[in-house]
């Protein structure tokens, strides 16, 4: 009863913030689908994971928040990709996710062939107190002279508050300054993450999962294994267990979502996934809930066979 008292009172204070985000155009989309660019036109997009090529590297990846303009309660944000690799690779692809206090807003995607350089921007407008969470894949294919690809990548990311009140102007930080700024941003914080708390442990029980078997990783804090490692793996295997999973993402969470056999579903109103490691080390889980309340967990076996350039 104190849970689903906990989870309204939630609901009612975000609903009391006034935010109905949505998107009124994203670079790339079309019809609430990823539309691919021009090079994928004819194909299905399709994002993968190859060996790390150590001769490539991201010289440059950078995700920006920026406010184009507000009026009353409402605001137009950009948000804007870009990233580059240190020469021109066979296939360049950048996908950000946009969540608007804790759920998926939308996302956008970006390729180009024999490239080093992307950038490209997706346009929000949203209404009331809002915090934006944007996280970036960045990635390279490389085929090389024996016919067999490499692959390199890196995450960026952005949080940001944008305030609407009676009491004070609309205003976009990253950092509180105000003594105004941080009531809101503890406001909004602990609205987001107690309703996460509460998703995820739902989905954890519903998949009758031990939390104590796993290393727990929401979505947003991935990009700090970029610099350091998985627990029980090395910088290596960590860097490959991320490409593995952003590619799994790709195909069964930004794309579309299958729950089931007979049902799919646009990503967008999703709650923000947790990521679960497993300890011994066999596989990843990815967990979350769709627009329409359905459960989901996409599992994916770990193996790091054939998934270095150094084998």
């Amino acid at each position: 009863m104190e849970r689903h008292k906990k989870r309204w009172l939630v609901a009612l204070l975000l609903a009391c913030f006034g935010v109905t985000v949505y998107t009124s155009y994203a670079l790339l989309f079309e019809d609430e689908a990823l539309t691919p660019p021009s090079i994928l036109k004819h194909h299905k997009p399709q994002l993968e994971f190859h060996p790390i090529d150590a001769d490539v590297q991201f010289i440059d990846a950078y995700t920006r928040v920026i406010l184009d303009s507000r009026e009353g309660s409402s605001h137009t944000l950009t948000v804007h990709v870009t990233s580059e690799t240190s020469i021109p690779t066979t296939i360049r692809q950048d996908v950000a996710l946009v969540y608007a206090n804790g759920v998926l807003a939308d996302r956008v995607y970006g390729g180009e062939k024999e490239t080093a350089f992307l950038s490209q921007d997706m346009y929000i407008q949203g209404q009331g107190s809002t915090r934006y969470d944007v996280i970036t894949f960045h990635h390279a294919e490389i085929e090389k002279e024996d016919d067999s690809m490499t692959s390199q990548q890196t995450l960026s990311q952005d949080r940001v508050y944008l305030l609407s009140s009676a009491i004070t102007s609309s205003s976009l930080f990253r950092e509180a300054q105000t003594n105004t700024q941080n009531h809101w941003k503890r406001i909004l914080d602990n609205a987001i993450e107690d309703n996460w708390s509460y998703q995820w442990q739902h989905l954890m029980e519903h998949f009758e999962l031990d939390q104590r078997d796993y290393t727990v990783i929401p979505l947003y804090e991935l990009h700090e294994y970029t610099t350091q490692s998985f627990p029980g793996f090395d910088q290596d295997q960590t860097t490959l267990l991320l490409g593995l999973i952003w590619e799994t993402l790709f195909e069964r969470y930004i794309l579309e979502i299958h729950p089931d056999d007979h049902h799919k579903e646009q990503p967008q109103g999703s709650i923000m996934p947790i990521i679960l490691v497993a300890n011994d080390q066999t596989h990843v889980s990815i967990l979350f809930r769709t627009a329409e309340g359905k459960e989901v967990q996409i599992e994916h076996p770990i193996s790091f066979k054939n998934k270095t350039t150094e084998e």
